[in-house]
């Protein structure tokens, strides 16, 4: 996973200071405003990076600009997952990791969920949800979220 660069962040700070959050406008502008720090074809580069890291939707010639705090979530979600899978997999555990609706779902064999204690209060908090499966039944129950 690739962070935000530097210009990705100021490109994105200018349309949305310019134009205001939710604002949507032709690329046409959108490129014209951002010429001032670079050129054209670099800025319709840097719109389509925004694009594919949630930060701006283009939708044919419009451009759309979404919620800061929208972004960065799904982008820091995809990152905390994908630390997850790294960290099981290093420890030898097999397990499913799945963003859901907003919160990260870890599946995995009920004999290894007594290495993640979890805290009871957080459970409709967390981030992190754990789920145990039991090698016989096939079925998981939620242990609660880290």
């Amino acid at each position: 996973m690739v962070w935000l660069s530097k210009r990705e962040a100021a490109a994105y700070l200018v349309l949305k200071t310019l134009l205001g959050e939710g604002a949507e406008v032709n690329l046409g502008d959108a490129i014209a405003l951002l010429r001032v720090m670079m050129p054209k074809r670099v800025a319709r580069k840097i719109l389509k990076r925004l694009s594919k890291k949630g930060f701006v939707e283009l939708s044919g010639v419009r451009l759309r600009i979404l919620p800061l705090e929208d972004a960065l979530r799904n982008l820091l979600l995809e990152y905390m997952a994908e630390r997850i899978r790294r960290n099981l997999r290093s420890n030898h555990i097999e397990a499913r990791v799945a963003i859901d609706g907003g919160f990260i779902r870890v599946l995995m064999p009920e004999e290894y969920c007594s290495l993640f204690p979890v805290n009871r209060s957080a459970v409709k908090r967390g981030v992190v949800r754990i789920e145990c499966v039991s090698s016989g039944e096939g079925a998981a129950h939620d242990t609660g979220a880290v």
